[in-house]
């Protein structure tokens, strides 16, 4: 049957106001009918006692937009939907769709939209063109929002969604009710330049729009996403099958730092990644004096809790790039920094090897701040070594049951830039 407005909520929802379609105040509607994809027409047919028979959607080519007016074939329209001969009252609406539709979905339980579906018998409707055991049942919904309460004032109305689980029709209800919408243009507009070419379209502080801009955006504002950005460095860790093993030199002043394990001269690397992605990932954004909240990572009680004091990550979860243990003889791996840094300047760089030795022969193990007996740095005798663009450096694992933690930071004094970056489990050595 027929549902339509009774008489007294069009009064209260008509406020007898009009407006103008080509105003640019108002271009938020979308422009004069036909000229927006989702205007339609709607059909509505009655009997000559007025009892309502069934309403239906014109098709396109049936009807025109000429000199100010509608044109329709209405013949053409009523012989489509079987009205060949007889006394009919139509009534057109001319509409345009902001949310839903006249069509109808299907639907399983949980609202999931489904196109390919079969008829069982009995006429129950089920998932894909053929019957299968992962087959599911499907429901007719009409593709609409139901209205849910309207205030006792007559001023508001609730309207509210179905279970229908699709982006667009979600997307619609949300959209109509705001005052304001973000239409993303991708196309149709550019800088304005002159035509002998003295002018380009980085100086140029006109924009030109196509007639495939979208009506709605008459009267509004315009963004231009990212205008004030003159470059982007991607920070992410590095896909290991393509990983940069250099630095970056950057368009600005920020300095990244970061570092990889580039080379494994003992030939005693088991498995692991090596461009610590996942670990850079993990610990990035924390501070010295940040607690992971991984439950694997163990802390000493009587030191300040942070990432210098971690003794061992128990589940090592970031694949760390393992060395078995030879007696006598260390194993050698060069670190080497891939940070992002400014162009053509030079910056002091400072190496520390921290970590832990564990001695499986206590119960419970013990733990032991590694020590120069556990891992020197090539041309020092410490654990730390700093000089001008020191990019790469040696080191010797000499201990088993080892994990080693490395901090790189990278400073120039005159300019106050100092950053650094600690990964606490970067290496470890096995029995």
């Amino acid at each position: 049957m027929e549902l339509r407005l009774r008489q007294e909520d069009k009064d209260v929802l008509d406020s007898g106001k009009k407006i103008s379609l080509n105003d640019s105040s108002h271009g938020y509607v979308g422009g004069d009918f036909s000229t927006n994809p989702d205007d339609y027409v709607e059909v509505l047919i009655y009997d000559t006692n007025d009892s309502f028979l069934e309403s239906s959607v014109a098709d396109v080519d049936d009807y025109y937009f000429a000199d100010g007016e509608i044109k329709l074939n209405t013949g053409t329209i009523l012989r489509k939907l079987g009205y060949d001969r007889g006394r009919y009252v139509v009534k057109y609406n001319f509409l345009r769709k902001l949310a839903g539709s006249d069509e109808t979905v299907l639907v399983d339980e949980n609202g999931t939209i489904y196109t390919d579906f079969h008829r069982m018998d009995g006429g129950r409707l089920m998932s894909g063109t053929e019957h299968s055991d992962t087959a599911v049942n499907l429901f007719v919904k009409e593709n609409k929002y139901f209205i849910q309460e309207i205030s006792p004032s007559r001023t508001e109305v609730r309207v509210i969604p179905q279970n229908i689980s699709d982006s667009r029709y979600l997307s619609d209800f949300f959209k109509v009710q705001t005052g304001m919408k973000k239409i993303e243009i991708s196309s149709g507009v550019r800088f304005e330049v002159d035509a002998q070419g003295s002018s380009f379209a980085g100086d140029s502080l006109s924009l030109i729009f196509n007639e495939n801009i979208p009506k709605q955006v008459i009267g509004g504002n315009v963004f231009l996403n990212g205008a004030f950005i003159e470059s982007v460095v991607d920070l992410s860790p590095p896909d290991p099958s393509e990983a940069r093993a250099e630095e970056i030199e950057s368009g600005n002043e920020s300095v990244f730092p970061r570092f990889i394990v580039s080379d494994n001269s003992s030939g005693r690397y088991k498995e692991g990644d090596r461009n610590l992605g996942y670990a850079y990932d993990y610990f990035k954004d924390l501070l010295e004096t940040d607690n992971p909240s991984d439950s694997g990572i163990a802390y000493y009680d009587d030191d300040p809790k942070g990432l210098l004091t971690i003794k061992y990550i128990a589940m090592d979860p970031f694949n760390v790039p393992t060395y078995s243990f030879v007696s006598g003889q260390p194993a050698s791996v060069t670190l080497r920094s891939i940070s992002v840094k400014p162009q053509q300047t030079t910056f002091k760089y400072t190496w520390e090897i921290s970590g832990y030795d564990r001695d499986d022969d206590s119960d419970p193990p013990d733990y032991d701040r590694v020590t120069l007996d556990d891992v020197t740095i090539d041309g020092v005798n410490d654990l730390k070594i700093s000089g001008t663009d020191l990019k790469e450096i040696t080191i010797n694992l000499s201990s088993q049951n080892c994990r080693y933690g490395v901090k790189l930071t990278i400073e120039r004094a005159s300019d106050g830039i100092k950053e650094s970056i600690l990964i606490p489990c970067a290496i470890k050595v096995e029995e």
